[in-house]
This record gives structure tokens, C-alpha cells and sequence, in this order.
């Protein structure tokens, strides 16, 4: 699962190396209370698009096992 993270503006300035710890961080507890791996892409602020009005339909066209 990939899950992509955007910042507090008030963290605008984080290093690499302040993501990369946010991501490793996120990665430990979603696998921790889930228990589904993830890969958490650190994004920059404004880099997520905000849906406007409806919340968008997601469909899992995955085959089931």
C-alpha cells in the first residue's frame, strides 16, 4: 500500500533526514495497529489534491484471493 504523507505547513523546513523519519515512523505504526506494510512517500505542502464537494469513490479492482 502506498500512502502519501503532506506536512503541517509549520514543518515546511524539515531535512530529509526529519521526513525520512516521519515516514519510517508512519510505516512502523500503520503495520503495527493494521498490519499491512506500507510505503509512505513524504510530500510537499499543497502536493495532495483536495477534493471539492463529494468525497471520490475508490474502487479495488484487485482479484480476491
Amino acid at each position: 500500500m502506498k500512502v502519501n504523507v503532506e506536512l503541517k505547513p509549520e514543518f515546511a523546513f524539515a531535512s530529509s533526514a526529519e521526513k525520512e523519519f516521519v515516514a519510517h515512523d508512519l510505516q512502523h505504526h500503520i503495520k503495527f495497529y493494521i498490519g499491512i506494510s506500507a510505503r509512505i512517500d513524504v510530500v510537499e505542502i499543497g502536493g495532495i489534491e483536495r477534493s471539492i464537494g463529494k468525497a471520490k469513490r475508490v474502487i479495488d479492482k484487485r482479484k480476491a484471493e
